[in-house]
């Protein structure tokens, strides 16, 4: 195709008029079929698409490369937004020369720092699959970027039809993931902590009113509750899963009533008891439909013998 202008032109040689002035010439004489017989079509098209989909890669770079280099001329990445001269009035500057927004700019450098100026086989492979920018926009959503494009090409090159939509939809999942592995568990951990804080004051008062009770049947009454108090500072994971198991010893076979039994939440015996099961160490026992429909708290549940009888040796 030797009337086309290559893609690698030499710094300062570029001329857009010249471009343009070729597109017009290849697109009006696309109607020659002499000129222009199918399989050069065909090749002309694939060019043009794969010219498009190096060409936003090119614009990522020339972004970050011009806000690197205004940023050098300021003295460094950082510096202090002082008259309007930091690097988000760069940016902005940058927008109005390119007559594109601010955060077009602020989007095509966040691709190619994070994608493009990286040399991994994953990530450079990653463009043969999924040429199309809207990919790594969707994929700078996700916790780790890089993980979610990789894992985007992977879906692409298992089903072609994967469209942004999806690769979106990939993306929403993996942040919930993540709010499930980490935010989850940090909000669990402050809130034990608090309730641990609580039970603490709570059994210093107790102490203090059992000090101070003229009546002796109250005051035993508080010492129970003191009691109380001391088992649930007590308590840990193994702890727990010992009441449990102690429950459904004395007949309580549902989640249900295992947490009326060990004064529990309902919801933590539930984790208890599924965790035992993934360990083989607990199970459902068969149901009726009646049953099954009413619940997992309704549930009734096996633990194995031979643990149990671990236990008491």
């Amino acid at each position: 195709m030797d009337n086309l202008i290559p893609l690698g032109v030499e710094a300062g040689g570029l001329d857009t008029n010249k471009l343009r002035l070729q597109a017009d010439e290849i697109i009006a004489g696309l109607q020659d079929e002499e000129l222009w017989p199918d399989e050069k079509v065909y090749d002309l098209r694939a060019y043009s698409q794969e010219l498009g989909s190096q060409a936003w890669r090119v614009q990522c770079a020339c972004d970050a490369a011009l806000l690197a280099r205004a940023e050098m001329h300021l003295g460094g990445r950082g510096r202090a937004d002082e008259a309007g001269t930091g690097s988000r009035a760069l940016v902005r500057q940058l927008a109005k020369q390119l007559n594109v927004t601010a955060k077009t700019v602020y989007l095509n450098i966040q691709i190619h720092n994070t994608f493009l100026a990286q040399t991994g086989h994953n990530v450079v492979t990653s463009f043969d699959i999924l040429p199309e920018k809207s990919f790594y926009i969707a994929a700078l959503g996700a916790p780790d970027p890089q993980k979610a494009i990789r894992q985007i090409a992977e879906a692409k090159a298992a089903d072609p039809s994967l469209s942004v939509r999806d690769a979106n939809r990939l993306v929403r999942n993996s942040r919930k993931e993540h709010k499930r592995l980490t935010v989850g568990p940090a909000l669990k951990s402050m809130q034990v902590q608090a309730d641990r804080a609580f039970m603490e004051e709570l059994r210093r008062t107790l102490n203090g009113l059992m000090e101070r009770c003229p009546t002796p049947r109250v005051a035993n009454q508080i010492h129970r509750w003191v009691g109380w108090t001391n088992d649930e500072l007590d308590r840990n994971p193994e702890r727990d899963r010992r009441r449990v198991i102690n429950a459904w010893e004395l007949g309580a076979y549902t989640a249900t009533d295992m947490a009326n039994e060990t004064g529990m939440d309902p919801d933590y015996v539930e984790e208890i008891l599924e965790d035992m099961k993934d360990k083989g160490l607990a199970s459902w026992a068969p149901q009726g439909k009646t049953e099954a429909a009413r619940g997992a708290r309704t549930r009734v549940w096996e633990i194995d013998g031979k643990y149990i009888d671990s236990l008491h040796d």
